[in-house]
């Protein structure tokens, strides 16, 4: 299987090699100091070309930053996606992680998300133990190793994360407007609270 656009990964023991493509050029961002007092924001998650971004977890699956909503266990690159064949986090194995050991170029970080992390963690130990010969790993709760895949990702690092979704999710306040803004429900009044 030979892919149609360059990739930044490739496992070891295809028979096509590609090239990792590093940008030599330096380009000043629209994002800098412009001065007179003018300062502008870029949300790194709209940039879809600089690869693939975490916008959301739930109990149910992941939406990334180009509007994909991928249900259920994931495992994720800087610019590709698989559907990762696990259940829970007891499923979690040397086997079921051996993708990561054969990747080129080696990844700099592989970040696992557990589902429920204080009740798994401790038994997961020795799978996390296996799995460092191949390269660093660290195991996260799913929130937690989805922003810390977004930010290495961000960084240009060569980043990789198993992720389960999560058996319980604490909202925030700004969970709930970000919802209410998402769906346009911001400004719709609730008229059973409202006096007259």
């Amino acid at each position: 299987m030979v892919p149609t656009q360059p990739t930044t990964m490739v496992i070891r023991e295809q028979s096509y090699c590609v090239r990792r493509h590093v940008r030599t050029s330096i380009t000043q961002s629209a994002g800098a100091y412009e001065g007179d007092g003018q300062t502008t924001v870029s949300v790194i998650n709209q940039e879809y070309q600089e690869g693939l971004l975490i916008n959301t977890v739930n109990q149910y699956g992941f939406r990334l930053n180009n509007n994909s909503q991928i249900i259920g266990p994931l495992a994720i690159f800087n610019k590709v996606i698989f559907s990762w064949n696990v259940q829970s986090d007891l499923d979690i194995s040397l086997d079921s992680l051996c993708l990561f050991a054969h990747l080129e170029p080696k990844l700099d970080v592989l970040l696992i998300g557990l589902s429920d992390y204080k009740q798994n963690a401790a038994s997961l130990i020795p799978v996390i133990t296996g799995m460092k010969k191949f390269c660093n790993v660290e195991m996260l709760p799913t929130e937690r190793a989805c922003a810390t895949f977004n930010f290495l990702s961000s960084e240009g690092r060569v980043v990789g994360a198993a992720l389960i979704p999560p058996v319980k999710i604490s909202f925030t306040d700004n969970d709930v407007w970000a919802t209410k803004d998402r769906t346009r429900d911001l400004y719709k009044v609730d008229w059973k609270n409202e006096i007259i």
